[in-house]
């Protein structure tokens, strides 16, 4: 799991939306499988400090519908939802987390 996310922090600093393809097919597919303790642990994992806003923002996204089943889940979006309010300032951080909690 770690092997994933370093490949995904990697990818996107060179290609964001090569690194976002990354992320939702691999999740879109462990979740399809049932495999929510394998998303759960990435959930864990993930390191908002190494990768971009966009991908973070992007990990929510993709795991929106699977939340009941990803205790992790809320921690990140309370990480993911102060490193917006620090980049972007409350509003705009609010607007963008907007639906993803």
């Amino acid at each position: 799991m770690e092997n994933f996310l370093n490949k995904l922090y990697s990818l996107d600093r060179l290609d964001k939306d090569r690194a976002l393809d990354l992320l939702f097919e691999t999740m879109d597919e462990f979740m399809w499988d049932g495999r929510f303790d394998v998303v759960d642990k990435l959930l864990q994992g993930f390191d908002i400090n190494k990768c971009s806003l966009t991908l973070a923002v992007g990990m929510l996204s993709i795991t929106l519908a699977a939340k009941d089943e990803l205790p992790s889940r809320a921690a990140l979006w309370d990480a993911v939802y102060l490193a917006a309010k620090k980049k972007k300032g409350r509003r705009r951080a609010t607007e963008m987390m907007k639906g993803l909690k």
